[in-house]
């Protein structure tokens, strides 16, 4: 008998979450009835904030990060992020948390470490640059172009996007 009471209570609880996660991310639900379950989510910690998959302005620019390093033995090497449409399934699902970090990191959030990004990137691109060979410029450049909205005409295939159209120095560094 307690084993079955249990069992009635643990359920009892499930339902009760499950029902207080519903009512609080359903978008039909009205706004008199969510703000009482989302005291109470809130309370448990259990709160989940608006679901901004659906959202009514989603991006409407396409980005990429470029990084030019001249070395002082007048080595010019060029760094571009991955380019998602060359890229496999497993790739993107691999470097999914990498490309996240890449795009994040041109926020001016973020400013604070784009020092280190771009010493990163030119150890990346040439581990024996010491010496005279060392870095002389780091220069990163956020390359974007609009994606038209489809509802105005129609959704593109992809040989029809656009090219990276324009260009914005990030950061740039000169090293002695």
């Amino acid at each position: 008998m307690r084993t079955r009471l249990k069992t009635w209570l643990a359920n009892g609880c499930i339902a009760v979450l499950l029902g207080l996660l519903l009512v609080q991310v359903w978008p039909a639900t009205p706004e008199w009835l969510s703000w009482r379950p989302r005291i109470v989510a809130d309370a448990l910690g259990l709160w989940q904030g608006t679901w901004g998959m659906f959202t009514p302005n989603p991006d409407s620019d396409n980005h990429r990060l470029r990084a030019v390093i001249e070395y002082h033995d007048d080595v010019w090497v060029e760094w571009t992020s991955p380019v998602f449409r060359e890229q496999s399934w497993w790739e993107r699902f691999v470097g999914y948390r990498r490309s996240e970090y890449i795009d994040e990191v041109r926020t001016s959030f973020n400013e604070p470490g784009w020092p280190g990004f771009a010493r990163w990137l030119a150890r990346t691109e040439r581990p024996d640059a010491e010496g005279p060979s060392r870095v002389k410029y780091i220069g990163i450049y956020v390359d974007s172009y609009d994606i038209p909205d489809p509802r105005i005409k129609g959704w593109k295939r992809r040989a029809d996007l656009s090219t990276y159209d324009r260009q914005a120095l990030m950061y740039s560094e000169d090293f002695p």
